[in-house]
């Protein structure tokens, strides 16, 4: 009689631990999607990990063809930290454009595309680059439908409705003049070059007397003027620029993967821009500031109404 009941006690935890077996089974199944984590759901969309790592080589792929490999770094690493709340808030935006029957048409996705292998040197750089970050073509071209996606419906929802009024202007620019003075500058006109020798080479020919414009017309070199003010180059390139007297050809500068040859033509003091001349910075300033301020009203709605897990 104890043997009976001493065995149906048994075969009683067997039966719990077999069923608490499958629970526990079923539970880690919704965390998984085809062996690939899922670290966030947003209403009826998840997030897996490998999204999370195809964001940040999306951005990689972006980047890499205009930073320098010191900033790249650091610009991805801040993307990698936010990359999960970042694609919340892009599965929200995506959700409302796909619910209000948005369309990116394939040609513009093609452009798009085309635009951003113009920055690498090279197809075999570009393509080398996709590889070493694990993505397709077709992965690409899916993330650049996203995002345009995504910037339709901003700028349908909140962009087209900002406005922005002459006082608002006249008001912003009365309450900052710090940002309207300008620091001492230089006038140039310039060549850039995708790579070093082909710099160091329309420098020796320079040197050898030939004019500066004749360079102008090179497939690999494009010609501008510019006014270039202390501050907004990197240190060492700033440095390279000012120390050359005007007339005088600079060194080869590298800037964002590109080398730059500069003439300087003239030497812009300091000087405080009018009203009129800052009309269109202060709208800029105050366009962008309501543009974040409306993004953040309408992304905290859509989070208001959605379901949102974040694992």
């Amino acid at each position: 009689m104890h043997q009976i009941k001493a065995n149906k006690i048994i075969s009683g935890l067997i039966y719990l631990i077999v069923f608490l077996f499958i629970i526990v089974k079923s539970a880690q199944a919704v965390d998984v999607v085809n062996g690939d984590k899922i670290v966030a759901v947003v209403n009826d969309m998840v997030i897996t990990q490998s999204e999370v790592q195809d964001y940040v080589n999306f951005a990689y792929v972006q980047l890499a063809a205009r930073l320098e490999e010191k900033k790249l770094n650091e610009e991805i690493s801040r993307v990698a930290k936010d990359a999960l709340v970042r694609l919340v808030e892009d599965k929200l935006i995506l959700q409302e454009a796909l619910k209000q029957g948005i369309k990116i048409e394939e040609k513009f996705i093609d452009d798009r595309l085309s635009d951003m292998k113009e920055g690498f040197k090279s197809e075999e750089d570009f393509q080398k680059t996709l590889q070493t970050q694990h993505i397709s073509i077709g992965d690409l071209k899916k993330s650049i439908r996203d995002q345009e996606l995504m910037r339709a419906i901003v700028d349908k929802e909140i962009k087209s409705k900002i406005y922005v009024s002459p006082q608002e202007i006249t008001t912003f620019y009365n309450e900052h003049p710090e940002e309207f003075n300008l620091n001492e500058g230089r006038l140039v006109s310039f060549l850039f070059c995708d790579n070093q020798k082909e710099a160091e080479s329309i420098l020796a020919q320079i040197k050898q007397g030939k004019d500066f414009a004749i360079f102008f017309q090179s497939d690999n070199s494009r010609e501008r003027n510019k006014e270039i003010r202390k501050g907004k180059l990197e240190p060492d390139a700033e440095k390279q620029l000012f120390a050359v007297p005007v007339g005088a050809i600079s060194p080869a500068v590298k800037i964002n993967n590109k080398y730059y040859i500069f003439k300087v033509l003239k030497i812009l003091p300091q000087e405080k821009l009018s009203l009129t001349q800052a009309q269109d910075s202060a709208y800029v300033s105050i366009f962008d500031e309501k543009m974040t301020q409306e993004l953040t009203d309408w992304l905290d709605k859509l989070k208001d109404k959605a379901y949102i897990v974040i694992k």
